[in-house]
C-alpha cells in the first residue's frame, strides 16, 4: 500500500465543476475559492473535482493534488449597475406651431 494514498479522498462524494472568470466555483448554491498559502492557484475556466466527505468537509482535486477551499462572498453590485434597468424619462417637446382653434 502506498503512503500517498488517502482513503478519505477515495471514499467521498465527487462532483465536477468549472471555475469562473475569477477562479471561483459554485457548489450547492455557494461560491468557493481555492487557496494555497493565501493565494488563488487555479485560473479561469478550468475543470476540477469537488470532494465532499464528513471528515474533511469540502476539498478540491485538481491535477491529482487536493486543495482546501474557503467560502467566497461575491462583491455587491454598485449603483451604476442597478440603474441600468431604469427607463429614461422622455423629453417633452412642445409644438412650434399652434393650431388656430387653440388661440
Amino acid at each position: 500500500m502506498t503512503k500517498d494514498l488517502n482513503i478519505d479522498e477515495i471514499l467521498c462524494i465527487k462532483h465536477d465543476r468549472k471555475t469562473d472568470n475569477t477562479g471561483t466555483f459554485s457548489f450547492k448554491n455557494r461560491c468557493f475559492q481555492i487557496l494555497e498559502q493565501g493565494f488563488p492557484i487555479i485560473s479561469a475556466m478550468k475543470t476540477l473535482q469537488v470532494l465532499m466527505n464528513p471528515r474533511f468537509g469540502i476539498k478540491v482535486s485538481y491535477k491529482e493534488k487536493s486543495y482546501d477551499v474557503i467560502r467566497y462572498l461575491k462583491p455587491q453590485r454598485t449603483n451604476a449597475n442597478v440603474t441600468k434597468g431604469l427607463k429614461k424619462a422622455k423629453k417633452v417637446v412642445l409644438p412650434h406651431l399652434v393650431h388656430s382653434s387653440r388661440k
